[in-house]
């Protein structure tokens, strides 16, 4: 990839990560951000990045330390993801890039159901680890409680979740 390449799929990524956040600040803070600010505020730091990267290593202040992305060793991948949640949502993405520094997928799920089906299978299994017998089960998710009592049937995106949630209550009294 040459430099201009390079610097265009690097000004996208930040563009990409601008609007990312401009959506999560709507879904779990409920502040609409108007598109064109969101270009804005993306430039401006591109060009904050940009113009910091430029000084050289004796004009860099010495006791800070430079977080920077590191690609992966030649043949490999890297695969970056984050999360965030509120009492309300929650939302996963992922990122994997080559070792030479270039995007080849990423992907994002507002995933309320999944989370919380993990809390209940993670809850279960430390019951479990702790050798209790007889356990009572509270949740607020009328879904997960409705598909692990086999009342309604699991949506795909958390039916094997479900499936281990039924195997792990199977084990108590």
């Amino acid at each position: 990839m040459n430099s201009a390449n390079s610097h265009i799929a690097e000004d996208c990524l930040l563009v990409c990560w601008q609007i990312w956040k401009a959506r999560n600040n709507l879904i779990f803070s409920d502040l609409s951000t108007p598109f064109q600010a969101t270009i804005q505020h993306a430039a401006s730091i591109g060009s904050t990045y940009w113009n910091a990267n430029k000084r050289t290593p004796s004009l860099a202040p010495a006791n800070h330390n430079i977080i920077k992305w590191i690609p992966p060793t030649a043949n490999w991948h890297k695969l970056n993801f984050d999360g965030a949640v509120s009492s309300t949502s929650a939302a996963v993405d992922f990122v994997i890039r080559s070792s030479s520094s270039q995007p080849l997928i990423s992907g994002s799920r507002n995933w309320v159901p999944v989370a919380k089906s993990f809390a209940l299978k993670d809850g279960l299994l430390a019951a479990l680890d702790l050798n209790i017998q007889s356990l009572k089960i509270e949740g607020d998710s009328a879904l997960i409680i409705s598909c692990s009592q086999n009342v309604s049937p699991s949506p795909w995106s958390i039916k094997y979740i479900i499936r281990d949630i039924e195997d792990c209550i199977g084990r108590f009294k």
